[in-house]
Parts: structure tokens; sequence; C-alpha cells
């Protein structure tokens, strides 16, 4: 017996099953019968599962398969299947040989771009993951194509396949042969009809006669149910109509939108039902093609009877009690269908009736039913969405559960991480619990990811910032015990100790085959083996040692030397072991050799997953992982024959597995954001569509692969897919199965002026529900069809702060629910927010931050930089916004690096160090570059410090050094009462004529005797500045010096500086000390000359810009002022006479803007 039943609802589906599942176990004789249950996914399957249970108390002797799995009995082929996807993957792996290739032109040339082994091994893998799912589809569509490739006799494609006759066969043949990959792919199924190759050829045989599925017939129920097989392949449907003639109950229940016969041609329509027919046409061809192949099948077993199916009565007229339906749920569901006036309902009761009769004249804008939302970005169509929901949830008579909502879109990937965060930006109290469908294992599963990027590292090579990005994975920081600070830490150890690239040499040279004996020989120095040395020998000596073992330079910490190994032990040996076990499960997996038995490659992960997560990983985690690859396990012991094959295919197999979206089950109480195809049928009260512009690229266009026979213009059959048509049908599908509230938004961008487009089915709903607007007052047809859509269209704001967010409007029933946000709002309006913002900072600063003691270095640091003075007094501190992810390969020549290079050289040469020594220390320092370049680059800065030194040494033994402490009484600069200067060394000379005249050109020719000298030493342009501000200042303070400065920024190193006009002097100083003095009382009166994040936000509130450009003048001019005469190596009068003229000005400003902030 073969029974089909029809209906709009999958409610009246789903209680017939019921129903006949009920009565049969009531009648049964066997208690223990089974029934079968198959659907087109395991979401249909997991829904009827639920209501059996729900009506019968529980749901006992019924098995639930998906089609796939079921026909993957008959066919042999399970590619649609995960678990089965390579079973047949691996037997087309093991056809593709060599031998094989190089017997095609065209395989050889898709190979011939690959140039080595591991490349050729991927792309034979890809190759026969696409070759597999053609093949897939060749079975279900062309199964006489396969047959006659295999050797199969008595198969008739007209006894399969509607509509083709001899003659199509015949141009169809011609076709083939001419295709220019019809030779290698009927040479695949060839070597495949070869039981010894694959046995799945057993399968595919007794499938190609009738007679022998009755073997495969025994292993069925006696009755079974197909519920909703969307999808379903015409070689399915013999098995289906055999089944139902051999002693098997068979019952399909098949979704039909439409209650009257729609399939007539278009001469045929009349006005009244074209435009629903239309409509039905354009977005129901895949629900019409299953029920075309299924109409072939009669009960009384003849084919192409021109029969109409059974059929359900007219929903909207039939009483109740003729449905079978008896859960009171159920009923009151189809009373809300069929009573009620809104657009929705409207809608789907003309579809059901063939007729657009129905649909209103006049859209009602508080007709809440239908929405089509316009938003700015994703984010805010996420946001207004929730939003929606809330307004929902309070709206009573919906009477909603969270399980009630679906959110779906096209675009999980891209949409699931917006959603996951907007929902957890919720106040606590707004917060809704939710599940993510349709996200591969690896992106839901961390501890999957975490395995597969493992492997990844071994094969493809260990660079600092990968190892970062692996250790910050969730289950490899708990499986290694590590904390978020551990990681920063970690990676400034390894950042500083030089590590680039590879575990060790070995590794080095395994993932890097194109690298010369030499590039290995260089890149061994940055492998984390030789960093972990470094590091080890930091515990011996002394950080700053120029004393090397061998070749190791010791390195204690990173650049936070309050985070050494000496404070954090443990830590270190942490890493210790982690470099540890990853040169173990190198040797390991270099033990595999180049090729391996899967079994080997099996037992690799086993262990590799035993040595990283066995002791602290999550249990059920591990359990997930290990049932992974023991699906994988399963699925390479489907090939006959013994095959070997390179560690990374067998790991790309193993990533493309996991990455499947896992198929779990719904729970109950949460909101669903899931695929558009996840849940294709199943009806919710309230259905939102997310992400349906134009660029979404749905409902897209049908692609086929490059050697895709199908594909072929000639070689198209009817019924074959169409994934266009499919998510056309998807996109009415769940506008059938909206009960109560059916939104559909997409992106417009934020250009008004080019706003993009909404997908061609949001354009055709709107056409199909406003097919009967009226013309008002002169307006076209087009006119009224607009006007009427714009009642049901919103375009919502920028931002989710906007005021309008907030408020209700004809077309927008809903407002944002954050009541807080909303107060805020109007506290911030009361404050006029908008106008010039609240100062952040404002005087008098803390007394306690200052003395009255006004040192030199202090007045110094003001100059140089007063933003950075400041902030440093108030303990404002700018971090830095990410480490130096990977060490450079040429050493670093910036400014502060550079400076403090030469610091440290002249450090090493005034301890006693000689040049030797310090390029030694520099050849080993990892930090510096590539080896082969760091004497290269830094030789010339050693020569430079030896040479300044080498002058600082003659200068201090021509003269006579004194050192004094000044001080200066300051009056009327309170807090400061005196201005003092420490230790301050000068200099004397006593040189006689004849030592002057002995080279004119010397230094010492230029000097002065009896008058005292500053010797300055400037590392940077900034240093030579200080060192001149530090000259101006001492003779403000009565000591006026000249200057030497050894200036490493300039050749020669050494100059000589008069000093500068005391008055000059004595005006800089004061100017300076008056404006800290006003910055104490004021907090913010000048600025730096540099961009500087932190004193943005100090000014904040303040007219920042205008004193910026006083602040830079009045130092650029105070620079010019302070500039002494240079009398060698040649003489330059500086020109302080207008730049103190500009300078007072600037001071004068400053003062009066300080004044005024």
């Amino acid at each position: 017996m073969l029974k089909t039943v029809y209906s709009n609802a999958y409610e009246i589906l789903e209680a017939y099953l019921t129903a006949e599942i009920t009565e049969d176990k009531k009648q049964s004789a066997d208690p223990f019968e089974r029934v079968r249950v198959i659907s087109a996914t395991g979401a249909i399957n997991n829904r009827l599962r639920q209501h059996l249970a729900q009506a019968n108390g529980i749901c006992s002797g019924v098995d639930f398969w998906t089609t796939r799995s079921w026909f993957h009995n008959y066919a042999g082929i399970g590619v649609g299947e995960p678990e089965e996807a390579q079973d047949f993957l691996w037997v087309i792996w093991s056809v593709l040989d060599d031998e094989f290739i190089n017997r095609h032109e065209r395989l050889r040339i898709f190979f011939s771009h690959r140039v080595t082994d591991k490349e050729k091994a991927l792309a034979r893998y890809e190759l026969a993951r696409k070759i597999a799912s053609v093949f897939d589809k060749y079975v279900n569509y062309r199964f006489d194509w396969v047959a006659e490739w295999m050797g199969f006799s008595g198969v008739k494609p007209q006894t399969i396949y509607r509509g083709i006759d001899d003659r199509q066969l015949s141009s169809e043949k011609k076709a083939l042969q001419a295709h220019p990959d019809f030779i290698w792919q009927k040479a695949i199924w060839e070597k495949l009809s070869q039981t010894a190759v694959w046995n799945g050829r057993e399968t595919l045989r007794l499938y190609a006669n009738p007679a022998s599925l009755e073997i495969k017939f025994a292993n069925e129920p006696e009755t079974l149910h197909f519920f909703e097989p969307s999808g379903i392949s015409p070689l399915m449907l013999p098995i289906i109509k055999l089944l139902s003639e051999h002693g098997h109950k068979v019952y399909v229940y098949l979704l039909n939108p439409c209650v009257e016969y729609w399939f007539d041609s278009y001469s045929d329509l009349d006005s009244e039902k074209s435009e629903a027919l239309n409509f039905l046409r354009k977005n129901a061809a895949s629900t019409r093609a299953m029920i075309n192949r299924f109409w072939t099948f009669t009960p009384d077993g003849q084919e192409n009877a021109g029969h109409e199916p059974e059929k359900l009565p007219d929903l909207t007229s039939a009483p109740l009690q003729k449905l079978n339906i008896w859960t009171q749920a159920q009923t009151e569901r189809l009373d809300l269908v069929q009573d009620s006036e809104l657009l929705l309902h409207l809608a789907q009761k003309a579809l059901l009736q063939n007729s657009a009769q129905g649909l209103p004249e006049k859209i009602s804008p508080s007709d809440p039913s239908v929405r089509i939302i316009k938003a700015p970005t994703l984010t805010r169509e996420v946001q207004n969405a929730i939003n929606m929901i809330q307004a929902f949830f309070a709206d009573r008579s919906l009477a909603l559960k969270p399980e009630e909502v679906l959110i779906t879109t096209p675009e999980i990937d891209k949409t699931a991480p917006v959603f996951e965060a907007c929902m957890r930006a919720l106040p606590p109290q707004y917060r809704m619990d939710y599940q993510i469908f349709g996200q591969t294992a690896t992106d839901a599963d961390m501890n999957a990811r975490s395995l597969v990027d493992l492997g990844k590292l071994l094969m493809n090579g260990i660079t600092l910032p990968a190892l970062n990005a692996w250790l910050e994975l969730p289950a490899v920081a708990r499986a290694l015990d590590l904390k978020l600070d551990d990681l920063n830490v970690l990676h400034d150890w390894l950042l500083a100790a030089g590590f680039r690239s590879g575990i060790n040499a070995e590794h080095l040279k395994a993932t890097h085959p194109d690298f010369s004996q030499a590039a290995l020989s260089e890149a061994v120095e940055g492998t984390l083996e030789r960093a972990i040395e470094r590091l080890s020998w930091g515990y011996v000596f002394k950080e700053g040692t120029l004393t090397c073992t061998d070749d190791i330079l010791p390195v204690q910490h990173g650049s936070d030397p309050f985070a050494g190994l000496a404070d954090n032990q443990s830590l270190f040996i942490k890493l210790c072991r982690l470099a540890d076990k990853l040169k173990e499960a190198f040797s390991s997996m270099k033990a595999l050799g180049d090729e391996a038995l899967p079994a080997d490659l099996s037992l690799w992960t086993h262990n590799l997953l035993e040595s990283f997560f066995g002791n602290n990983a999550d249990k059920l985690a591990l359990m997930s992982v290990r049932n992974d690859l023991r699906v994988q396990e399963l699925a390479l012991t489907t090939v006959p024959e013994p095959i070997t094959m390179p560690l990374c295919v067998y790991w790309r197999a193993l990533e493309d597995r996991i990455s499947e979206p896992s198929d779990k089950n719904p729970a109950i109480g949460r909101l669903t954001l899931a695929p558009m195809s996840t849940f294709r049928g199943l009806p919710y009260k309230v259905i939102i569509i997310i992400g349906l512009g134009e660029e979404s690229g749905f409902p897209g266009n049908q692609r086929f692969e490059e050697f895709d026979l199908m594909g072929t213009d000639a070689l198209k059959r009817q019924n074959d897919r169409d994934s266009r048509s499919d998510n056309r049908n998807v996109f009415l599908d769940f506008f059938l199965a909206a009960r109560n509230r059916f939104v559909c938004s997409y992106c417009v961008g934020s250009d008004k002026k080019a706003p993009l487009n909404a997908s061609p089915v949001v354009v055709d709903l709107l056409d199909f529900l406003t097919q009967n607007a009226a013309p008002e007052d002169n307006e076209t047809k087009l006119e009224a069809k607009k006007r009427m859509a714009d009642t049901i269209t919103t375009e919502i704001t920028l931002t989710d702060t906007a005021a309008d967010n907030f408020r209700l409007s004809p077309t927008r029933y809903w407002k944002s629910f954050m009541g807080e946000t909303l107060d805020a709002l109007k506290k911030a309006r009361e404050t006029n927010y908008q106008g010039l913002e609240p100062q952040m900072l404002s005087g008098p600063l803390d007394e306690k931050l200052f003395s009255s003691t006004l040192y030199l270095e202090d007045v110094l640091a003001f100059y140089k930089d007063p933003a950075v003075w400041l902030q440093k007094r108030l303990d404002f501190r700018q971090y830095e916004n990410g480490l130096q992810d990977r060490v450079p390969l040429f050493g670093s020549k910036d400014g502060l690096e550079l400076s403090l290079l030469r610091r440290e050289l002249m450090q090493a040469l005034a301890d006693g160090h000689c040049t030797q020594s310090i390029l030694n220390k520099i050849a080993l320092d990892p930090t510096k570059g590539n080896q082969e370049t760091r004497i290269l680059q830094y030789e010339e800065e050693v020569e430079k410090a030896n040479e300044t030194q080498a002058v600082r040494a003659e200068i201090l033994s021509c003269g006579k050094s004194d050192m004094q402490t000044i001080s200066l009484p300051l009056e009327n600069l309170y807090p400061f009462k005196t201005l003092l200067a420490e230790n301050i060394q000068t200099i004397t000379f006593h040189l006689e004529d004849e030592q002057r005249e002995k080279d004119p050109m010397a230094w010492q020719s230029s000097t002065e005797n009896d008058t005292p000298y500053l010797l300055e030493l400037a590392y940077s342009k900034s240093g030579s500045v200080t060192a001149q501000a530090k000259a101006a200042i001492l003779c403000a303070m009565g000591v006026p010096v000249n200057l030497l400065l050894l200036n490493m920024n300039e050749k020669p190193v050494l100059s000589i500086f008069k000093a500068i006009e005391e008055p000059i002097a004595r005006y800089f100083l004061f100017s300076l000390i008056e404006l800290m003095v006003k910055t104490i009382q004021k907090a913010c009166v000048i600025t730096s000359k540099y961009d500087n994040a932190v004193e943005a936000a100090m000014w904040r509130g303040r007219d920042y810009e205008t004193i910026k450009g006083y602040s830079t003048a009045f130092l650029d001019n105070a620079l010019k002022a302070i500039t002494p005469d240079a009398v060698f190596p040649k003489e330059d009068k500086g020109k302080r006479t207008k730049a103190m003229k500009l300078l007072t000005e600037n001071f004068e400003n400053l003062m009066l803007g300080g004044a005024q902030q």
C-alpha cells in the first residue's frame, strides 16, 4: 500500500503521522514491531520525536532516518551524510594514482601546476572530494549513465526518469562522447566496477536489478513513513513503489502550498488566479518537482496515469473533526490560520486557494504580521531583531515561547558572531537563552580546533604569532594550565629570545624543503630550541653581561624587567615542557615517513591528543574529538585495498570532517539562529530572516564543477535539482511556516544616496503582497504598489542609541526595550551633551605631588614634553595597543631603539669592554635581525660609539673637572621656592698657546682658558635639544657655561658652543617655570608638540587645537632662542633676537589661554 497525504501545514501532516503510528501500535500483534520514519533532515525527525512523545507519553519502537542515510543502504554512496561523506572519497582517492592520472591528459594538466609532493597529494585529495560529490549526483540523477559505465545491464532510463525518450538519449550519448572530461570519468567508474577496488559495486548492482532489491526489503519494517522528503531524488521513487508492492505499508507526507491543482499551463490561467500561480511557479519549483515525481506512482502502481493525488480537504473551510487532529493545541493553531485577517494569513490563504482575490487593497499600518526591515549594517539588523523579539514576548496575545522563535540567515558564518556579540552585550535582566546551528565544529568546539591547529603547526611550520594564536585557544590554555597574563609573558620571553620559526633544525628543514643550506643555517638561530637555550642560560649569567657561553646569549626577561625568569620559574618550566612535547610530537611524526597506512596515522593522532590534552582537558570534549577520529577511521576502512597517504592529506580530511556543521538537537526554551536550510518547513510563531540583501548571493545561481557533465546544457534533464530554485522554495516555505509574524531584513548601507538592494525573493514577495493595491488621486499602479509596500517597510536608524529607536511609528510597532539607555540619553540632553564636552581635568593639582624645591631635571623634562611631564605627575599611563608580534628580520633603528643602543654601547665602553666583545654580543643577539646582517647593521654604530668615547676621554684628559651644586631662589612662583641643579660637572681648560697652535683645526683651538664648559652626550636629536636647554638654564642660574656637545647624530661628533646671553637665558627659564606653576594651578595650560592620545583625553572639553598651536610655536621658538653660537667645527651665529620676540608673544598667548581654560 502507498498512501500520499498532502497539506499546506506541517501540523496537519504531523497529526496524521501521529494518528497513524498510534493506531498501528494499538492494532499490532507484536508490541516490539518497529516503525520507520524517514524525513529530509534531523531537525524534522527531532520535532516528530518530541511530538510523538508528548502525544503518547513515550516515543518507542520508532526509527528515525534521513532520506540520504536511508538511501545509502540501496545506492551504496553516502556523500550526502557527514558520517558517510568520506567513504566514497577514499575509493576515488585509491583510483587516482599516478598511473591513472598519466593516462588522461585532462588530469595531467590539472596536476601539472603542483610542484611539490605535498601540493600534489593535497590536490589529489581535493579533486577526489569534488569527484565524489559529483558522482553522488550521477547516482541519484543519472543512474543510467553509471549503470552503463559499470557494465550493469537492463537499466532503462525511462523507468526511472520521467519525460525522457530514445531521441534525447541518443543526443545525450553524442554530447557525452564530445565532452573533454567524459573519458576519464567513465574510466573511474569502470575501475570502480571491479569488486577488488570497491565493495559498493555490489550495492549498486543490486539496485540495478529490481528483483534483487527484495534482499534489502527484508530488513525494512512493515510500515514506513516518508515525512516531508524534500530533495528526494528520482532514484528513490522506484524503491518506494516496490516497497509498497511487496507487502509494506508506505505513507508519504508532502507539503503542498496550494489545495487546488496548480500545475496549469500559463495559457489556461484566468486573471483571478494568474498572479498567485505566477508567484507559486517562481518560488515553489522544487516543491512542484517533488510532487511531480510522486504523482508518477499511483496507489494502483500505474505510472503516468495523469491523476491528481489524494489530498486533504480545503483547510479554510474543512470541519476540524474530519482532519483527525485530536490535540487541542493544534486545533487552536489551525483556527488562528483560518479566522485571522492579518496580511500574513491572507497571503497564505491566497496561495492555498490559488487566488489573489483575497489579498487586501490596502494594508493597515497596525497590521504587525509582515515587516520588511532596511538596516544600515548587519549589526543593526541583529539589534533590531532582538528589539522585535522583546516586543513579541511582551505581546501577551502571542503567548510566545522562546522555542517558537526562529532567526535564520543565508550567511550563518557572517551573522553568528554578530548575533552572539549582541546577545552577550545585553544587560543581565534582558538576556535570553539562545542556540546557534550551522557553525562548523571547529568554530563551535574549540577542542577540535585545538587539535587541528596543533597538527598544522607541526606539519606546516610553527611561528611566534601562530604559537600565540594556538596558546590562546581555551582548550590549550586549560590543558597547559596557562592564565591570560601568562600568555603575554611567554610571548615577551620568546620575542626577546629570538624565536622566529621552527621547533628545531630538523623541523625547520622538514617544513621548508625549498630552503638552501645557507638559509637553513641562518634560520636555525630563530628556532624554539635555540630560544629555550637562551632563556635557560639566563639563570646562569647576569642580564646584560657580555660573557656568552659558546654561541648562546643569555636572556632573562623580555621588555618587562619585572616579569623575569627568576620570578616566574613555574611558568618557564611549563614552557620547557611544551617545547619538549612539540619536539617529541615532531619526532614521532617524522617516523611515519612520507606516507603511512591510515591506521598508523590514526594512532599517531590519538597519541597526539592524549599527550597534549589527555590530563587537563574537558573529558566530554575529548570524547567528542575521539568520536570524530573514529568516524574518520571507519571511512578509511571502506577501501578494500590497503592505501597509504601523507599525513597532510589525512589531516585535511580530518579538518573537513570536523568542519561539518554540527547536527545537534534543538533545546527547549531557547531562541534559535540557524542557516536557511536547517529548519526548512518547520512551523514557528515568529520567523525572522536576516541578511537578505542582494550582496548575500541569495537565492544565488546554479553552479557546477568544471568537469560536472550535468552542467552541460545538452545533458540537462527535467527535474534536475537547481540550487537557485531550491533557495527560492526555502524562502517560500518559511513564509508559509510563519504562524504569527514574518520579518525580512536586509542591509541598505549607510550611504542614503546609493542604497543597496534587497534580494530578489524580497522584491517578489512585496510584488505579490501588493498586487491588489488600489491607486488613489491619479496614482499609477506602480505608485500605488510602492505606497502599499511602504506600510510594511521600515528603515531603522544607524545607531541603537538614536532617539527614533525609542519611539513608535506607524510602520514600526516596536521600540528599544533598553529603558536605562533612554533615561541616560534624556539626562545627557538636559546637560547639553552635544555642546562642548565637560572638562576632564581641571586644577589645581594636589600640592602633595610637588615640593618647594624644583630640580633642574624637572624643568628639562617639562621643556622636553609638557604633556608627558604632567602625565607622569598624575600617574596617567598610555599602554601599548599590542605587543610586537614577531622577531624582526632586520634590526630596528628607530629613534628610541637607536638611542637605547647608543646608551648601552657607551656604558659598555666606559666599563672597559673592547669593541670586539661588544660586536660578539651583537652577533649573538637574535633581536638585532638576521645573523648575517647583524654586524653589518651595527658595526658603524659601534665604531661611532668608540670614536665618541675616545673624544670624551681626550676632553677629560685635557681639562680639569669640577663637580658642584647650584641653587637659585624663586619668588612668587608658589609652590616652588628654590631651583636646584645637583652634581653639575664642569670642565676648565688651561692650555698653552703651543698646544693650540700645534693643530689649528683641532677642537682645542676653539676653547677658552679658565672658562667653565659643560660636557654633554646626546644619543638623539632630542638629546642635543636637552643639552642646549641645560646650558641655558645654568646660565640663567648665574653660571654661564660654554657647551661641549658630543652628538652621536653628527659627524664629527664634537660641537662647541658659547654661552648665551643671560637675559635670554633667564626669560627662557622663568617662562618655563611660570608655565609649570600655571599648569599646577589650571592643569591644562600647554600641550606637547607631538601626538599624544592621553593628552587629547586630558584636554577634553577645552580648546585643544588652538592651545596646541600656541604650544608648538612656543617650544619651536624657545629652541631657536636658546640655540648658542657655534665655534666648532665651524662658526655659526644663532638667530636669537627674532626668536625672542616671537617667544614672548607665544608665552603671553599661552598664559592668557591657560587663564581662560
